[in-house]
């Protein structure tokens, strides 16, 4: 019997949102700095509020609404646990300021002066003199894990402030709050509600890796730029964590996070290129340290958020059954990719083909890299796809798989349509031999979609605000997904 499964993906995605910089922007003038540090960092409060206590490092201050000491000793803890991982272990330089004073964590919304937040579950910002501060909702301290991870979030906000080393805005957005996560993440990789937003990243894998949308009207994009921290955690994971530091570090003339990182890897011998397709593929296996983090998560929401984490589903139930299909995925923007999964194959060798246009939909030349992958039970095996031209074939067998992956990611270089491009291809897998004409065999080919397959903007989809998203996790591991800037 011979069954064959071709999909072609064309592009079908409009951009929608506007990025904003409401809480990076550059800082105003500074005080000036000492010219050493003192013995014990100095107070300084330009809100002048009426608690306050301290650490080594932080001062956490409140107006006169009720704060519950236990919650204001945990918030310290958290703020010591980040300088302690992010400063002193990884080599990040202290936030400006705290050579002189204490670093300040306002929770806001206590009356008095404090800062207000709205309903965010914290942000960092910049105080009236020009130095770094943090700002935390109250709520969020009633969750110790929320407040940990939004705590440590923050502060490596305050370290990029500090640095100014991209703006908040165009190419650069995204790594702001992919690597804010990814140092949540490494500095407390135990926590529950740390890495929350990896559904974000996990299930649009079409989007470019560094797509940026601003959360202002809750849709699942908008979680997007959160959860690519699991870029930046797979490389750190090859590379140590001071590859993702030297691109906040070191001073250079790029704007784009991309590029730093492919000359950070090239200086270590490695192909960025070669690099992020390793990346996609093992993240399609969900096939690195500590995945089960984050996978059994993912897997649970997307039964409830417009998934996009396979672009077709096959499956063959028996012998003598047609391949069924699931749901459409849209064609990959630049750095982003597709995945297909052929379900419980069974028998045979699976023939793989991947052509994909010469030209992006705004005209960038494309390029295409591809990776099969053999699940069997815990176990992953790679095969790579060798493009000749814009096409590339292998043949796999399928030895026991329980699943076969294929893994299609879309390259081009640097392009002013970087966040809307769209790169179409076609696929087919075909497992088996073909039948001889009028023997009657099956042959079953799935067709090509005749209608452009809508966008999450366009078609008004239904959005998940971060409450709602969270009790849906609580349900699972009893603990609140923090809504962080």
């Amino acid at each position: 019997m011979w069954l064959a499964l071709s999909v072609s993906l064309a592009a079908a995605r409009m951009p929608c949102g506007t990025e904003e910089a409401l809480r990076h922007a550059p800082p105003p003038a500074r005080a000036p700095r000492a010219a050493a540090p003192p013995s014990e960092p100095a107070h300084r409060d330009p809100y002048g509020v009426e608690n306050v206590r301290t650490s080594a490092n932080f001062a956490v201050r409140w107006g006169p609404d009720y704060i519950p000491e236990e919650q204001v000793t945990q918030l310290l803890n958290a703020m010591e646990i980040a300088w302690s991982v992010q400063v002193t272990n990884m080599g990040h330089p202290r936030p400006l300021g705290t050579d002189q004073w204490y670093f300040n964590v306002y929770i806001g919304n206590t009356g008095g002066g404090a800062p207000s937040i709205g309903d965010f579950g914290g942000f960092q910002t910049f105080d009236s003199d020009g130095y770094p501060m943090i700002v935390m909702n109250p709520l969020t301290l009633d969750d110790e894990d929320g407040a940990e991870a939004t705590a440590i979030h923050e502060f490596y906000h305050a370290i990029q402030s500090s640095l100014g080393r991209y703006p908040y805005a165009g190419l650069g957005a995204w790594y702001w709050e992919a690597t804010a996560e990814w140092a949540a993440a490494s500095t407390r990789p135990t926590n529950p509600a740390v890495g929350s937003s990896a559904y974000g990243y996990a299930l649009l894998p079409d989007l470019p890796v560094n797509f940026f949308d601003y959360p202002d009207s809750n849709a699942l994009q908008e979680s997007h730029q959160y959860g690519a921290f699991l870029f930046p955690w797979y490389l750190s994971g090859l590379f140590g964590p001071e590859l993702i530091r030297d691109t906040w570090v070191i001073p250079g003339s790029s704007d784009d996070p991309l590029e730093v990182l492919r000359e950070q890897l090239a200086l270590r011998g490695e192909d960025f290129d070669a690099v992020w397709l390793d990346h996609i593929a093992t993240l399609a296996a969900w096939d690195f340290p500590m995945a089960d983090l984050w996978h059994d998560e993912v897997t649970y929401l997307a039964n409830y958020v417009g998934s996009r984490q396979y672009a077709g589903v096959f499956s063959t139930d028996g012998r003598h059954e047609p391949l069924r299909r699931e749901g459409w995925g849209e064609a990959p923007g630049r750095y982003g990719f597709n995945v297909f999964v052929l379900q419980d194959p069974r028998f045979g060798d699976v023939d793989i083909e991947v052509t994909g246009d010469a030209l992006g939909d705004a005209g960038s030349p494309a390029t295409f890299v591809a990776r099969v992958v053999h699940i069997d039970g815990y176990d992953a095996r790679y095969t790579p796809l060798v493009f000749d031209g814009a096409t590339a074939r292998a043949t796999v067998p399928v030895d026991g798989a329980d699943q076969v992956l294929l893994v299609v990611g879309a390259l081009t270089p640097a392009t002013t349509h970087w966040d809307s491009e769209t790169f179409a291809f076609t696929m087919t897998m075909s497992i088996g031999e073909p039948p001889d004409p009028g023997s009657g065999g099956l042959s079953i080919e799935t067709p090509k979609p005749t209608e452009p397959v809508p966008s999450v903007c366009a078609t008004g989809a239904e959005t998940w605000s971060p409450l709602t998203l969270a009790v849906l996790l609580a349900l699972r591991r009893r603990s609140r997904a923090p809504n962080r800037v």
